[in-house]
């Protein structure tokens, strides 16, 4: 019996077994273990029957076969953070700089908020002049606070949106309106062309002001020297807490080319367990991040609850300083637990990681205090955007599947029940009696999802195909 295809294009057939794939031109590919090509992707791919062919090799999705391989150009954008150092005079006037800045985005949040409207057209015929009056600031200066001021109503209305309609949907009466968004020290925005100038390699820049251009000095620290040649696209002043001035500047360019290896992981992230990834076969397993992480969070979390209790000055300068170390603490876990991700497979591998967008709205209630502040800490958003500019800089992929019962499936035979979870770290299917790492389980769920959901788009959500590549199975025959 020989393969059928469901949908044909460009046809070749292979010198070994006849098999007349399809060629779409796209970016993935699928081998056999005789190295045939076939080419495939969310918006046309081939439904395949398997009958007496060599297996798969490696348990791989993607090589290289008869046609040569385009490899894919990833452009990606990173925001340096550089320290400033500048004379007393040029930090008084970029301070000066930042507070008429504030004062202007205040204003115009204000009058924006009371007129409701977040149109940027008519928000700037209503304050430019005015703000041209009462600041000095220059033209460009004030177009970006404008800019910054309608994109801070645009999220503000886009959050009250959000909440009402799932308080509608849970029976609740709307959430109250959002106060108008006010800053204490607005950031300001400087574009790559007119109202500023950096130069990462000689260590400086020129800033537009209230008073003229002032230059300022920065050391590139020596893991950023590789993106001194990256485009400069543009760049925020910042007056920190610490009474220091930072420049946060965004570059722009090309991370490395991505080249299918044939290699995809399932990533479980946790709270429990902060990484965990597999194949769908199981023949790659880690378990990463360090289980101390969560006790030092438990003991900071409960001196922070004591102090809160106290309520006195001194306690409360304490809580200040601790909610930097804290934040900082988190920060450094993500980019440890993130580098680990990435350097433990090899360059080319697709990652493949659940979308909990919404996750504590949809599971972060109804399960107690103790959990629902653990749902609230957890920074998976800011994880996943860590393994994502670190997996496009090492030449891999990041995908999103549908988390829906990943761990409630087997990931041997299928079977999906709410009991096969037998508790928060242990899996027993209940129809094979299959026992396995609840996380493990997880993970191996992920990759298979993605198997079977098609190939992520530009934006790396794994969508539904309507004709799936039966063939993209991983794991052995169950």
């Amino acid at each position: 019996m020989k393969f059928r295809l469901l949908k044909s294009g460009v046809k070749n057939r292979c010198s070994e077994c006849g098999i007349e794939p399809i060629w779409n031109n796209k970016e993935l590919i699928l081998q056999i273990d005789h190295r045939f090509l076939i080419r495939g992707s969310h918006a046309a791919s081939a439904a395949v029957e398997e009958s007496n062919h060599p297996p798969f090799q490696n348990n791989s999705y993607f090589l290289e076969g008869e046609r040569p391989f385009q490899a894919q150009h990833v452009s990606m954008n990173l925001t340096l953070k550089l320290k400033l150092a500048c004379s007393p005079g040029a930090s008084g006037i970029l301070k000066e700089t930042i507070h008429q800045s504030t004062s202007a985005f205040n204003r115009a949040t204000k009058q924006a908020f009371e007129a409701k409207t977040i149109n940027g057209v008519q928000i700037h015929k209503m304050r430019y002049h005015a703000e041209r009056a009462l600041t000095q600031l220059p033209a460009q200066l004030v177009c970006a606070t404008l800019a910054k001021a309608t994109e801070a109503l645009a999220s503000v209305r886009a959050l009250q949106k959000k909440r009402a309609a799932r308080d509608v949907a849970a029976g609740r009466n709307p959430a109250r309106a959002y106060r108008c968004p006010q800053s204490e020290r607005q950031a300001v925005r400087y574009d790559g062309k007119r109202a500023s100038m950096v130069r990462l390699k000689e260590g400086w820049a020129t800033l537009a002001s209230v008073s003229g251009r002032q230059e300022v000095k920065f050391k590139l620290p020596g893991n950023f020297n590789r993106y001194a040649d990256w485009k400069v696209c543009s760049s925020e002043l910042v007056w920190a807490k610490q009474d220091q001035l930072f420049l946060h500047v965004v570059l722009e360019g090309d991370g490395k080319p991505f080249v299918p290896s044939g290699m995809v992981v399932g990533i479980d992230l946790g709270i429990c367990r902060p990484a965990v990834m597999s194949t769908a076969d199981g023949s790659f397993n880690r378990f990463l991040g360090k289980k101390e992480w969560r006790a030092i969070e438990r003991r900071r979390h409960e001196y922070r609850r004591i102090l809160q209790r106290k309520g006195t000055k001194p306690a409360r300068r304490k809580l200040k300083a601790l909610s930097g170390k804290v934040n900082r603490f988190r920060g450094d876990c993500d980019h440890v637990l993130s580098r680990q991700v990435v350097d433990s497979v090899p360059t080319g591998t697709t990652l493949v990681l659940e979308n909990l967008r919404d996750i504590r709205e949809r599971c972060g209630r109804g399960k107690g205090k103790q959990q629902n502040g653990r749902m609230h800490r957890w920074s998976f958003a800011r994880l996943f955007g860590f393994i994502e500019y670190k997996a496009r800089l090492a030449g891999d992929r990041v995908a999103r599947v549908d988390p829906r019962n990943t761990s409630r499936r087997c990931s041997r035979c299928g079977d999906t029940r709410k009991r096969n979870r037998k508790s928060q770290g242990q899996f027993l299917c209940h129809e094979c009696l299959f026992p396995l790492n609840a996380d493990l389980n997880g993970a191996r769920n992920i990759a298979r999802k993605f198997a079977s959901s098609g190939m992520p788009d530009d934006d790396g959500c794994c969508q539904p195909a309507q004709r799936r590549l039966t063939l993209e199975r991983q794991a052995a025959p169950l």
